[in-house]
């Protein structure tokens, strides 16, 4: 404390080095998240914050929230977490007023590591350890309990997922995987968003879709299973308006597939589309999850995203869009917007600092098309995500930027919790054409041996099956107006933010230039494409069932 006191130029009361402890075995290993009193007096937050592993980042955030000034309390951070009029506010959210938003979850995620550590080991022993006074060790954590209520008031509930209750219950019985005592209540000791992570266990895909794009995912799963994967998938849907019958009845056909209704668990507000999908990150049973959109198809086993050694670096892998002109599709001055003010303590000096949007050099930067997380090291920004896409700060997001792309990437930057990112921008797999130099297919990305990894889009269009409706019901309409199926057989991709696209019309064509790099599918590559042309062909033009 002594090294840190004469860094800061001040006395640093001891009880705040348990704002920050981390949930792993050495007990003395803490982060240490120093806020300065006479600062917040003046409205000013001082964040020092190490990651977990201190090879990943080691950047300091020194600046300051203005827009909270009038929130602070005069005295020592303790008296900011006992202002319950403050803490209050989390139940009485402000869509337009990010700055706060990044607020509240920063003091959440402050005390939530300490909740975690405190659940770990027993209040007592980490009184003992701290040497704190059990009275100011329960103001933290009630602090804690109380802005993850506000906060994220669906977090009790639980979706309905055949089988899954009653493992659930089973976990909370013995008190998760531990077999310490449980709760019937997720409340706890440990909270409900600690005692979530106890709950999950293993590895699996996530998947949101409703009766319109069911087809679409069963060939998704399709692709999945003639690349190689074994993990089990859980679609997510929202009641049985999302889905019908035929459609759910579809998928308890397919081995190791499990659907999830989180009609239940999120109400009203539950429809099936872009905002769905960090919720469904937090209902899979699954600790390790791999979110992917319905029309994502894999060219490798998804399993070797989790041997990726930025993953097990984070707990966090997210990947990049295409480098699109500043101000278009929705993007640009949005997101800087955003990120200003959700991230504020930490403008100038981002975890990605390379970003092509704050750069100016595109406009839009993540491609949600998949999205890996370990729920052990990454729950707080999976509730961020989870909040920034719901009411009403869904409506302000939606309309600064294209739907929930986004927010992945703002959560973990106003967290300042560590992510990786996949090799490369968005590039295009598809066929080359030599006439305009150009590679013409749908959003591509490699692994890091620069090989086919995953494409976003499906394989064509229309993206459901020609002799069905929106509704799933027949139709007759057999009009080919914008109808393509793709043959893969190259790709491009680049590194730099340089990037000619041709987007006016499908499939996007990228212009093989100075910073675009062009190659080929192998032979397993072409097989692997071929098998997938086949059957996009057979479900979505021949109309006829697919089988495994």
């Amino acid at each position: 404390m002594k090294w840190l006191a004469a860094y800061m130029g001040r006395a640093t009361p001891r009880w705040l080095l348990l704002l920050a402890a981390l949930t792993i075995p050495a007990l003395s290993t803490l982060v240490l998240l120093d806020i300065d009193a006479s600062s917040l007096a003046r409205g000013h937050l001082v964040n020092q914050h190490q990651s977990r592993d201190p090879a990943s980042s080691t950047a300091h955030a020194h600046a300051s929230d203005g827009s909270s000034s009038a929130l602070l309390t005069s005295g020592p951070y303790l008296s900011e977490l006992s202002d319950l009029a403050f803490l209050e506010l989390a139940k009485q959210p402000n869509g337009s007023n990010w700055t706060l938003l990044g607020h509240h979850l920063r003091l959440f995620n402050a005390t939530y590591a300490a909740q975690t550590w405190v659940s770990s080991v027993g209040l007592v022993a980490a009184s003992r350890v701290s040497r704190l006074s059990l009275s100011r060790m329960e103001l933290i954590l009630t602090s804690f309990r109380l802005l993850e209520r506000s906060l994220f008031p669906w977090l009790g509930k639980q979706p309905v997922q055949p089988g899954m209750a009653d493992r659930t219950s089973a976990r909370r019985r013995r008190g998760g995987r531990d077999g310490r005592d449980g709760q019937d209540d997720l409340g706890g000791l440990g909270g409900l968003s600690v005692e979530h992570v106890r709950a999950a266990a293993g590895r699996g895909i996530v998947m949101t879709t409703g009766t319109k794009y069911a087809t679409m995912a069963k060939f998704a799963i399709f692709a999945l299973r003639h690349a190689g994967s074994v993990l089990p998938v859980e679609i997510v849907y929202c009641g049985e308006s999302d889905m019908a019958a035929d459609a759910r009845s579809m998928f308890d056909q397919l081995a190791n597939v499990t659907l999830v209704d989180m009609s239940s668990m999120m109400g009203g507000d539950c429809s099936n589309g872009w905002q769905l999908k960090p919720f469904a990150v937090l209902a899979s049973s699954f600790r390790q999850v791999i979110l992917m959109d319905a029309d994502t198809i894999f060219m490798q086993p998804p399993e070797t995203l989790f041997d990726n050694p930025s993953f097990i670096q984070t707990g966090a892998l997210l990947f990049r869009d295409r480098t699109l002109p500043y101000g278009t599709w929705r993007g640009g001055p949005g997101i800087n917007e955003m990120l200003d003010e959700v991230a504020a303590p930490f403008k100038g000096d981002l975890l990605f600092n390379a970003s092509r949007v704050v750069a100016k050099q595109s406009a839009v930067e993540i491609d949600s098309g998949v999205v890996v997380w370990d729920k052990d090291r990454a729950m707080p920004a999976i509730l961020a995500a989870c909040l920034m896409n719901s009411r009403p700060y869904r409506d302000s997001l939606y309309a600064r930027s294209y739907g929930d792309k986004e927010s992945f990437w703002l959560a973990h930057e106003a967290l300042r919790m560590p992510f990786a990112l996949g090799r490369g921008n968005g590039g295009s797999i598809g066929a080359y054409n030599s006439s305009t130099n150009q590679v013409c297919g749908h959003l591509y990305h490699p692994d890091d041996a620069m090989r086919p990894l995953w494409l976003n889009g499906g394989l064509g269009r229309p993206r459901v099956p020609i002799t069905l409706g929106t509704t799933g019901k027949s139709r007759s309409s057999t009009s080919t107006s914008g109808h393509y199926v793709l043959s893969l057989t190259h790709w491009a991709t680049e590194e730099s933010g340089n990037a000619t696209w041709s987007s006016q019309t499908e499939p996007f064509c990228l212009k093989v230039n100075g910073g675009v790099v062009r190659g080929s599918l192998d032979e397993g590559e072409l097989a692997m494409s071929q098998f997938l042309e086949e059957t996009w062909r057979f479900m979505f033009v021949g109309g006829g069932p697919a089988t495994e």
